[in-house]
């Protein structure tokens, strides 16, 4: 026992005197953290467009937000401190819903022949009021604190620190299960945030697209039941948990995978949507659908394909085939499904890039 002691203080005093790796990760994680902070953008204080609109002396909600962000020596709005503000609401400019804003702004800055950027104008009343015009609603609400996270700036602070905590956290295992994956940085690590109201908060590494493996199972069972409907989709697929591991070689007491989520229900969710959906495509054009449908819940973000992994992925599919033989073998696959083709559909699928930055917000408002 005194051995033990002796040994155990022998170690600490080592810790002590020699940090350790994660105490020198932790101390970089500071210095970045800090550094991060330190170039961030300036954000602005917005004034209350509830109490402007309560004086009285405005005619518009247009004219509030110009006399918030008005200069008060040359009485123009600089843009760039408009968008800014804009931005600690959540709402960031490239959001769709104010691209007519941003157009109107190109416009301005090409008939006024500006030598600077668009994003640089400062606009009179008049001018500011027909630029904003199209999107006035969403910033109106955006201004008066009326999105489902009213002080956005305070939540991100939350958000920034949960980041941070977790950054230095190298507990987990990178997945090896496809050797491709393997090589993926363990030092990746991004946050993204969108609310269902679309503010939207990133951190990190968030435009390093990935693989959406198992993450595509959920949005292709979205897509089968909204091209071939609920009834049509569980006659092959049930609803209901398994109780075993993901890639469980077995089907429920109807003799179908037990639900989407599990690789046996996602690869037969894959087999309808290449079979029954849109059957005269060829498979370019079914897998180019498939992307349309994935961009569509990103947001209209452009999404990649990773070929490399889709091959590493095929080459070491035992148990996936397995489990493809085994639905052959009890008649789950739809008729004139070519089985080969439904395999390499569901691999492609699982090898598609995202960031997934907004798709959990866009399943939310769908439903």
């Amino acid at each position: 026992m005194l051995k033990e002691m002796e040994n155990q203080n022998k170690k600490e005093v080592l810790e002590v005197n020699e940090p350790s790796t994660s105490t020198r990760t932790n101390r970089i994680d500071v210095q970045n953290k800090q550094k991060w902070r330190n170039s961030a953008s300036n954000f602005y204080a917005v004034q209350s467009m509830d109490l402007l609109l309560q004086q009285g002396s405005h005619k518009n909600a247009g004219d509030v937000l110009f006399d918030m962000f008005k200069n008060e020596v040359t009485g123009l709005v600089p843009i760039g401190k408009f968008l800014a503000a804009l931005r600690t609401t959540g709402i960031r400019k490239n959001d769709a819903r104010v691209k007519d804003i941003m157009q109107n702004l190109y416009i301005v800055h090409r008939d006024s022949n500006f030598e600077g950027t668009p994003e640089t104008l400062k606009l009179d009343r008049e001018t500011f009021n027909e630029v904003i015009k199209p999107n006035i609603v969403l910033i109106t609400k955006a201004f008066r604190s009326h999105f489902v996270i009213p002080d956005f700036q305070d939540f991100i602070k939350d958000i920034e620190e949960m980041y941070w905590a977790a950054k230095s956290n190298y507990k987990g295992k990178i997945a090896s299960y496809i050797p491709q994956l393997a090589r993926a940085s363990v030092e990746s690590w991004g946050v993204s945030v969108c609310t269902i109201d679309g503010q939207r908060f990133s951190i990190g590494d968030v435009n390093v697209p990935f693989t959406v493996q198992s993450c595509s199972k959920p949005l292709t069972y979205a897509m089968a039941l909204e091209t071939l409907g609920a009834e049509l989709v569980h006659k092959y697929v049930g609803t209901e948990p398994s109780g075993r591991n993901f890639n469980e070689l077995v089907l429920d007491y109807n003799m179908k995978p037990h639900n989407p989520m599990i690789n046996a229900g996602a690869i037969l969710v894959c087999s309808l949507l290449k079979t029954l959906d849109r059957p005269d495509m060829s498979s370019a054009e079914k897998f180019d659908h498939v992307i349309s449908f994935f961009s569509r819940l990103a947001g209209n973000e452009p999404l990649g394909f990773n070929n490399a992994v889709f091959l590493s992925e095929r080459e070491g599919a035992d148990r996936n085939y397995a489990l493809g033989f085994y639905m052959r073998e009890h008649k789950c696959f739809p008729e004139k499904a070519n089985f080969r083709e439904c395999m390499d559909f569901y691999f492609q699928v699982c090898t598609i890039c995202n960031s997934f930055k907004i798709n959990a917000c866009a399943f939310y408002q769908r439903i």
